[in-house]
């Protein structure tokens, strides 16, 4: 029996991981002015069942992330003022970018080598268009891999 170079079953392969991160389909981005307050970055975490917002500033510029993390490394267990306390002072700060056309494999890259799970996407020109998350990653192999487990279940002889 002759090996082969590459697995080639659903969308782990060599073809999926260099595919762009606009085949994912990523969510427009959740921001908050880097003047907004802690609280109100957890609201937004929360109300939109999110792990990341991106912080920017007056002219619309990413200048930060705010992460669950975040909440669990720097508020929890302090006394830090919710209300008064503005999220550029625990956000953490110029994070690691990618645009649509990044492939697949090296934002996955970016996320194990960097130790975080959300990759802000900006366009050309910097703005901020979209969010991608090792979830969305993880949603869409299952998914992938869900419908070709359907077609190799229907494919087979009765």
């Amino acid at each position: 029996m002759e090996a082969t170079s590459s697995f080639n079953f659903g969308v782990v392969d060599q073809r999926f991981l260099a595919r762009s991160l606009g085949l994912l389909n990523p969510p427009p981005p959740v921001e908050i002015h880097h003047e907004g307050s802690i609280r109100s970055a957890v609201e937004l975490l929360k109300a939109n069942k999110i792990g990341a917002v991106i912080v920017t500033d007056a002219k619309g510029s990413i200048v930060g992330m705010f992460t669950e993390r975040d909440v669990v490394t720097k508020i929890s267990l302090t006394s830090i003022d919710l209300e008064q306390t503005p999220i550029s002072e625990v956000m953490t700060k110029n994070p690691q970018t990618a645009q649509m056309t990044t492939t697949v494999a090296f934002a996955l890259n970016m996320m194990s080598q960097g130790g975080y799970r959300h990759i802000p996407i900006i366009d050309d020109g910097g703005t901020p268009v979209g969010m991608i998350s090792v979830k969305n990653i993880v949603d869409y192999i299952a998914s992938a891999l869900t419908k070709d487990l359907f077609k190799f279940e229907a494919s087979k002889p009765a």
